[in-house]
């Protein structure tokens, strides 16, 4: 199997988990084409080079799964999004605080205790419509490149691409190796927040946060296919009809 990091990452300048999801093989024949599905951490981060670098791309659609306002300039660390104001923006935010998303509770039991796979989990469960309307931006998307992110480009981002990759017939291991590619990219980010931090625990849950381990997403993609009897039949129990998916398998699947 080839190593996750050798995915071709993209000269965003500012983007540390920019990269290309093409070339990862299909079960059955064919290979995910390249520059067709990219995935990116936040906007936010990149510098003007960086900006211009995703315009000379030629993205047909950047999908934003961040919530209401998470973008904003007033809110934490974040910065406005570049491309905001431009017809090719879609902000699909996979859950609003305080609207759609996991119980409070839950959430927060699930962070004190729970693994990451077990968010994801109940992040699928709960949010089922905004994923399946992710997936579908992604198919129904004019000609060209279609980029999706989040804030790391790792959480979200990795939901939706292993439900975009799953649906088309990628292999659940070649889907991991690609999402466990994120925790390597984005280290010298995780180390500067774990360098101002100083509560043991803290610290502890934030490196638990930090890690993209294959198990993680195997287990999501196992709990796909247990309750929902896979990752096409869950997004059609949640609005994404049959030619969506095959618009899907078009944009992204080549035999080359």
């Amino acid at each position: 199997m080839p190593d996750p990091v050798s995915r071709p990452l993209l000269d965003w300048e500012g983007c540390l988990n920019a990269r290309d999801v093409g070339g990862l093989p299909v079960v059955g024949g064919g290979r995910i084409r390249c520059n067709a599905l990219l995935r990116a951490d936040s906007f936010g981060h990149l510098t003007s080079a960086g900006v211009e670098a995703v315009r000379r791309c030629g993205a047909s659609r950047i999908i934003d799964l961040r919530y209401s306002g998470e973008g904003q300039p007033d809110a934490p660390h974040a910065a406005p999004h570049p491309f905001a104001e431009q017809e090719l923006y879609r902000c699909i935010p996979l859950f609003e605080p305080g609207v759609l998303g996991i119980d409070p509770q839950l959430l927060a039991k699930l962070q004190a205790t729970g693994t990451t796979g077990e968010i994801y989990c109940a992040s699928v469960d709960h949010n089922g419509l905004r994923i399946a309307a992710a997936v579908s931006a992604i198919a129904l998307a004019p000609p060209g490149p279609v980029v999706v992110h989040c804030a790391e480009g790792k959480d979200r981002t990795g939901i939706v691409i292993a439900l975009a990759l799953a649906v088309v017939g990628v292999d659940p291991q070649h889907i991991a190796e690609d999402y466990a590619a994120s925790a390597g990219l984005l280290a010298s980010r995780f180390a500067d927040e774990l360098a101002t931090e100083l509560n043991p625990h803290t610290r502890e849950t934030l490196q638990r946060r930090h890690a993209t381990d294959p198990e993680t997403i195997l287990m999501l993609l196992d709990h796909l296919e247990s309750r929902y009897a896979g990752a096409a039949s869950y997004l059609r129990i949640h609005g994404v009809d049959d030619a969506q998916l095959l618009a899907l398998r078009a944009r992204l699947v080549t035999a080359e």
